[in-house]
């Protein structure tokens, strides 16, 4: 479980394919203390620590994540937002997230406009599950939605976001890693018909 607010950036050292997975190693953060085994929200992909290197970790993507996820895009220098999993000591500042990507979404449009405000176009399934002023998770980092289309969404990003998370580089035509709130999935589960 994680809350969106990312911790650390880091650019990927190598991407290696692994049969249908692919294998990614990422510097380790200063004061970071992994354990194999651990669970880290990479881009909003909730990853294992599969293997430890003095300097550097490695996560692997199986078929199926790499399906859902944009992490089949990763290449050498790739900047990622990196959380570790919550404590349950700790403060949730951002909002529950599994870390399980819903949907890929493409980025419409980037306006400056006082803040950064960005557009984004997701499946029609994923937008019954947004409202303006609810939460949304982009590439692992807690949002709040500011609109919702019929085919769009959008959000604003203050700068503080633009500059501790890889979001400022954002451009139209980009893909990102899409996380809908939770409670609105449970609920359009329970109330079903």
């Amino acid at each position: 479980m994680f809350a969106g607010i990312i911790q650390k950036k880091a650019a990927v050292l190598s991407v290696e394919k692994r049969g249908g997975s692919l294998a990614v190693r990422i510097p380790k953060p200063r004061g970071w203390r992994l354990k194999t085994g651990e669970s880290i929200s990479i881009n909003g992909v909730c990853s294992t620590v599969r293997k430890q290197m003095s300097d550097s970790f490695e996560v692997e993507y199986m078929p199926a994540t790499l399906k859902t996820t944009t992490m089949k895009s990763l290449k050498k220098g790739s900047v990622l937002n990196l959380e570790r999993s919550l404590l349950l000591k700790d403060a949730v500042d951002g909002h529950f997230v599994q870390g399980h990507v819903d949907v890929k979404g493409e980025v419409i449009s980037v306006a400056h406009n006082g803040s950064r405000t960005i557009t984004i176009s997701v499946p029609s399934d994923a937008l019954k599950l947004m409202v303006p002023w609810g939460s949304v998770t982009i590439d692992g980092v807690s949002l709040t939605i500011q609109a919702v289309t019929k085919k769009t969404f959008t959000v604003a990003l203050i700068s503080h976001t633009l500059g501790e998370t890889n979001l400022g580089q954002l451009k139209k035509g980009d893909e990102v890693n899409i996380e809908t709130d939770m409670i609105a999935r449970y609920l359009a589960h329970l109330t079903k018909k």
